[in-house]
Protein backbone atom coordinates (compact mmCIF):
# COMPACT_ATOMS: atom_id res chain seq x y z
CA UNK A 1 0.00 0.00 0.00
CA UNK A 2 2.75 2.45 0.98
CA UNK A 3 4.71 1.58 -2.15
CA UNK A 4 1.66 2.34 -4.29
CA UNK A 5 1.13 5.65 -2.45
CA UNK A 6 4.76 6.68 -2.89
CA UNK A 7 4.67 5.64 -6.54
CA UNK A 8 1.59 7.79 -7.15
CA UNK A 9 3.15 10.81 -5.45
CA UNK A 10 6.51 10.71 -7.23
CA UNK A 11 5.29 12.07 -10.62
CA UNK A 12 3.47 14.95 -8.91
CA UNK A 13 6.50 15.80 -6.76
CA UNK A 14 8.82 15.70 -9.77
CA UNK A 15 6.50 17.97 -11.77
CA UNK A 16 6.27 20.45 -8.90
CA UNK A 17 10.02 20.41 -8.39
CA UNK A 18 10.58 21.13 -12.06
CA UNK A 19 7.96 23.82 -12.55
CA UNK A 20 8.50 25.99 -9.48
CA UNK A 21 12.26 26.51 -9.93
CA UNK A 22 11.69 27.23 -13.63
CA UNK A 23 9.11 29.90 -12.85
CA UNK A 24 11.17 31.37 -10.05
CA UNK A 25 14.23 31.69 -12.30
CA UNK A 26 12.50 33.19 -15.34
CA UNK A 27 11.51 36.73 -16.20
CA UNK A 28 7.91 37.91 -16.43
CA UNK A 29 7.04 40.48 -19.12
CA UNK A 30 4.10 42.86 -19.14
CA UNK A 31 1.43 42.18 -21.76
CA UNK A 32 0.68 45.77 -22.74
CA UNK A 33 -2.40 44.83 -24.77
CA UNK A 34 -4.00 43.05 -21.81
CA UNK A 35 -3.00 45.67 -19.21
CA UNK A 36 -4.49 49.03 -18.34
CA UNK A 37 -3.76 52.05 -16.17
CA UNK A 38 -6.26 54.86 -15.80
CA UNK A 39 -6.83 57.95 -13.71
CA UNK A 40 -9.66 60.33 -12.96
CA UNK A 41 -9.62 64.13 -12.99
CA UNK A 42 -12.11 66.34 -11.19
CA UNK A 43 -12.63 69.88 -12.45
CA UNK A 44 -14.72 72.70 -10.98
CA UNK A 45 -15.30 70.52 -7.94
CA UNK A 46 -17.93 68.36 -9.63
CA UNK A 47 -17.05 67.28 -13.19
CA UNK A 48 -15.40 63.84 -13.15
CA UNK A 49 -13.59 62.53 -16.26
CA UNK A 50 -11.70 59.28 -16.87
CA UNK A 51 -8.39 59.06 -18.73
CA UNK A 52 -5.81 56.39 -19.47
CA UNK A 53 -2.29 55.71 -20.70
CA UNK A 54 -2.35 53.60 -23.84
CA UNK A 55 1.26 52.39 -23.84
CA UNK A 56 2.68 50.45 -20.91
CA UNK A 57 5.67 48.15 -20.66
CA UNK A 58 7.41 46.37 -17.84
CA UNK A 59 9.21 43.35 -16.51
CA UNK A 60 9.63 41.35 -13.31
CA UNK A 61 13.08 39.79 -13.20
CA UNK A 62 13.80 36.34 -11.82
CA UNK A 63 15.22 38.06 -8.74
CA UNK A 64 11.94 39.93 -8.16
CA UNK A 65 12.98 43.36 -9.43
CA UNK A 66 9.76 44.72 -10.90
CA UNK A 67 9.47 47.80 -13.09
CA UNK A 68 6.54 49.33 -14.91
CA UNK A 69 7.18 51.98 -17.58
CA UNK A 70 4.37 54.41 -18.47
CA UNK A 71 4.65 56.27 -21.77
CA UNK A 72 3.36 59.70 -20.75
CA UNK A 73 2.99 60.74 -24.39
CA UNK A 74 0.31 58.06 -24.70
CA UNK A 75 -2.09 59.84 -22.32
CA UNK A 76 -5.62 59.60 -23.74
CA UNK A 77 -8.38 61.92 -22.52
CA UNK A 78 -10.56 61.61 -25.65
CA UNK A 79 -9.95 65.30 -26.39
CA UNK A 80 -6.86 65.87 -28.61
CA UNK A 81 -6.11 69.41 -27.41
CA UNK A 82 -6.33 68.25 -23.79
CA UNK A 83 -3.97 65.37 -24.56
CA UNK A 84 -1.46 67.88 -25.91
CA UNK A 85 -1.86 70.21 -22.94
CA UNK A 86 -1.31 67.38 -20.48
CA UNK A 87 1.81 66.33 -22.35
CA UNK A 88 3.29 69.82 -22.55
CA UNK A 89 2.03 71.59 -19.43
CA UNK A 90 1.58 68.82 -16.87
CA UNK A 91 4.02 66.01 -17.68
CA UNK A 92 6.49 68.07 -19.78
CA UNK A 93 7.19 65.04 -21.94
CA UNK A 94 9.89 66.76 -23.97
CA UNK A 95 12.00 66.41 -20.81
CA UNK A 96 10.38 63.42 -19.08
CA UNK A 97 8.63 61.18 -21.56
CA UNK A 98 8.19 58.24 -19.18
CA UNK A 99 7.10 57.55 -15.62
CA UNK A 100 8.46 54.58 -13.69
CA UNK A 101 7.03 52.34 -10.99
CA UNK A 102 9.47 50.01 -9.22
CA UNK A 103 9.48 47.51 -6.36
CA UNK A 104 11.45 44.49 -5.15
CA UNK A 105 9.25 41.40 -4.78
CA UNK A 106 9.55 37.99 -3.17
CA UNK A 107 8.77 35.94 -6.27
CA UNK A 108 8.18 32.74 -4.30
CA UNK A 109 4.93 34.28 -3.08
CA UNK A 110 3.67 34.57 -6.64
CA UNK A 111 5.04 31.63 -8.58
CA UNK A 112 3.86 29.14 -5.97
CA UNK A 113 0.26 30.36 -6.18
CA UNK A 114 -2.07 27.62 -7.36
CA UNK A 115 -3.47 28.04 -10.87
CA UNK A 116 -6.64 30.19 -10.87
CA UNK A 117 -6.07 31.23 -7.27
CA UNK A 118 -5.52 34.73 -5.93
CA UNK A 119 -4.38 36.62 -2.90
CA UNK A 120 -4.68 40.16 -1.57
CA UNK A 121 -1.53 42.01 -0.67
CA UNK A 122 -0.47 45.56 0.11
CA UNK A 123 2.57 46.73 -1.85
CA UNK A 124 4.64 49.86 -1.34
CA UNK A 125 6.05 51.01 -4.67
CA UNK A 126 8.32 53.85 -5.74
CA UNK A 127 6.82 56.06 -8.43
CA UNK A 128 8.98 58.45 -10.45
CA UNK A 129 7.30 61.23 -12.45
CA UNK A 130 9.11 64.24 -13.91
CA UNK A 131 12.31 63.19 -12.19
CA UNK A 132 10.77 63.12 -8.70
CA UNK A 133 10.14 59.93 -6.71
CA UNK A 134 7.55 59.27 -4.02
CA UNK A 135 6.34 56.08 -2.34
CA UNK A 136 2.78 54.87 -2.87
CA UNK A 137 0.97 52.16 -0.91
CA UNK A 138 -1.22 50.01 -3.14
CA UNK A 139 -3.66 47.29 -1.96
CA UNK A 140 -3.72 44.81 -4.86
CA UNK A 141 -5.28 41.53 -5.86
CA UNK A 142 -2.86 39.03 -7.42
CA UNK A 143 -4.24 36.22 -9.58
CA UNK A 144 -2.28 33.30 -11.06
CA UNK A 145 -3.59 31.90 -14.34
CA UNK A 146 -1.37 29.37 -16.07
CA UNK A 147 1.88 31.10 -17.02
CA UNK A 148 0.64 34.58 -16.21
CA UNK A 149 0.08 36.76 -13.16
CA UNK A 150 -2.52 39.54 -13.01
CA UNK A 151 -1.96 42.39 -10.54
CA UNK A 152 -4.99 44.65 -10.10
CA UNK A 153 -5.84 47.51 -7.77
CA UNK A 154 -8.47 46.49 -5.22
CA UNK A 155 -9.76 50.06 -5.08
CA UNK A 156 -8.68 53.31 -6.74
CA UNK A 157 -5.48 54.74 -5.28
CA UNK A 158 -5.86 58.41 -4.43
CA UNK A 159 -2.52 60.10 -5.00
CA UNK A 160 -1.52 63.73 -4.56
CA UNK A 161 -0.10 65.54 -7.59
CA UNK A 162 1.98 67.68 -5.24
CA UNK A 163 4.09 64.66 -4.28
CA UNK A 164 5.73 64.85 -7.73
CA UNK A 165 5.86 68.63 -8.11
CA UNK A 166 2.94 68.66 -10.56
CA UNK A 167 0.98 71.52 -8.98
CA UNK A 168 2.37 74.19 -11.35
CA UNK A 169 1.30 72.03 -14.27
CA UNK A 170 -2.19 71.60 -12.84
CA UNK A 171 -2.47 75.35 -12.34
CA UNK A 172 -1.35 75.91 -15.95
CA UNK A 173 -4.02 73.47 -17.17
CA UNK A 174 -6.66 75.20 -15.04
CA UNK A 175 -5.74 78.64 -16.33
CA UNK A 176 -5.58 77.76 -20.03
CA UNK A 177 -8.92 75.92 -19.87
CA UNK A 178 -10.58 78.73 -17.91
CA UNK A 179 -11.60 76.46 -15.04
CA UNK A 180 -12.36 77.36 -11.46
CA UNK A 181 -10.36 74.43 -10.10
CA UNK A 182 -8.73 71.08 -10.85
CA UNK A 183 -8.58 68.77 -7.86
CA UNK A 184 -4.95 67.73 -7.12
CA UNK A 185 -6.04 64.41 -5.54
CA UNK A 186 -6.13 61.89 -8.40
CA UNK A 187 -7.75 58.41 -8.19
CA UNK A 188 -5.72 55.82 -10.13
CA UNK A 189 -6.73 52.25 -11.07
CA UNK A 190 -4.76 49.54 -12.86
CA UNK A 191 -4.81 45.96 -14.11
CA UNK A 192 -1.42 44.55 -15.12
CA UNK A 193 -0.84 41.17 -16.77
CA UNK A 194 2.64 39.64 -16.65
CA UNK A 195 3.48 36.57 -18.75
CA UNK A 196 6.18 34.04 -17.93
CA UNK A 197 8.96 34.11 -20.53
CA UNK A 198 10.14 30.68 -21.63
CA UNK A 199 13.83 30.08 -22.30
Amino acid sequence: MYKRLISSLIPSLITTALLIPFAAQADWTLDGQASSLGFVSIKNGAVVESHQFKRLSGIISAEGEARLIIDLDSVETLIPIRNERMRSLLFKTTEYSEAFVSIDLDMNEFVTLDIDSNMAKTLTVDVMISGQTAAVTAPVNITRSGDSIMVSSIKPLVISAGSWGLMPGIEALRAIAGLTSITPAVPVSFSLKFDLQAD
